[in-house]
């Protein structure tokens, strides 16, 4: 039951309103700033909003991976983004296991080298899949043999196709693989001090499960994140989205300045081989057109239409008989005025 206030208390409450003395704890606690936590010796270099796009993409990389590698496994895999991270060179490789599997490419002429590191427990899981078990394998901490490489291949080449891909429909890449590791000591491709954006992918097929790390160093990301950047604003922008480009138009346009070579069919004549090692300078050749025929056009190795030859001032030219052009021919630009040629 609630607390029925007595009258005395009721006329110290409302004396209280009147002097002002009333405390109003809700609109305390509104009053009171937010407050975080900032480290001044290795601040967020990048900020949260802007990575939002770099991680669609991962998203657009995992729908891509999930159809990708169902096919080669045969089975349904699951595939999640657990983390984003912004750490340093020297603390991602200290988060690295003593035996891992590491893949290191680059993306020119995207600036530095990326980081791909993938679970043992998941590369011998996929290994036994592979191979016809349902993944479900233990074994101790070792390198894996070559043998087992070998198998696995697919399985990366398929992972890292896929991560190209996306990449490409950003910024036109190569991608390269440059080199596998086992002992993350022997990874030196930055600075200790440099700072990496790091993506963590949890996956999981068959009884085989664990962890795949990306990580970018940050030259790179911002790169990607400028062109992402761009790209949005090509397509969208606050005031609504800008109007789309004519693109038949600019195909006729580029179409309409591609040279042709336009010939023209004077005749034709059969010459017996004997005559024709007996042809000399001089010698007549009858053709089987008459001086009045109307002469047949060639465009790019296909029949244009019909001409009637002639001269214009010093040069030989021809004029096109309209009625004998196909109908679909548009215009054409006017070399010399009708008037001009000479029959």
């Amino acid at each position: 039951m609630a607390n029925i206030l007595s009258q005395d208390e009721i006329d110290d409450l409302l004396g209280a309103m009147e002097r002002g003395e009333l405390i109003d704890e809700e609109g305390e606690e509104k009053n009171k700033k937010k407050i975080e936590n900032f480290n001044f010796r290795r601040p967020t270099l990048i900020a949260g909003d802007r990575l939002r796009g770099f991680n669609a993409m991962h998203d657009q990389l995992i729908r891509k991976v999930q159809g990708s590698l169902t096919l080669l496994m045969r089975t349904n895999l699951d595939v999640n983004i657990a983390s984003t991270d912004q750490i340093i060179f020297q603390e991602f490789v200290k988060s690295m296991d003593s035996v891992t599997l590491i893949r290191m490419f680059t993306m020119d002429p995207l600036p530095g080298s990326a980081i791909m590191e993938i679970k043992l427990p998941l590369a011998y899981g996929v290994v036994d899949m592979l191979l016809g078990g349902q993944g479900g394998v233990e074994t101790e901490v070792r390198r894996m043999t070559e043998i087992e490489n070998a198998i696995l291949e697919p399985f990366l080449s398929a992972l890292e196709e896929q991560l190209a891909s996306v990449w490409r429909e950003v910024v036109d890449i190569n991608f390269k693989v440059v080199r596998t590791e086992t002992d993350p000591e022997m990874v030196q491709t930055a600075p200790s001090e440099a700072p990496m954006v790091v993506v963590t992918m949890v996956i999981k097929v068959g009884q085989a499960n664990g962890i795949i790390s990306i990580a970018y160093p940050l030259p790179m990301v911002q790169q990607l994140l400028n062109r992402l950047d761009s790209k949005n604003w090509e397509s969208d922008n606050y005031y609504g989205k800008l109007e789309e480009k004519n693109y038949r138009l600019d195909l006729m346009t580029a179409v309409s300045q591609l040279k042709l070579p336009f010939k023209v069919d004077l005749g034709s004549v059969e010459v017996t081989s004997s005559e024709f090692a007996e042809l000399q300078a001089g010698d007549l050749l009858i053709l089987d057109n008459k001086y009045n025929d109307l002469l047949s056009t060639w465009v790019g190795g296909m029949k244009f239409g019909y001409c009637k030859p002639g001269r214009v001032g010093k040069a030989i030219g021809v004029k096109m008989m309209k009625n004998n052009m196909p109908d679909k021919i548009g215009i054409l630009k006017e070399l010399a005025k009708p008037d001009d040629l000479q029959v």
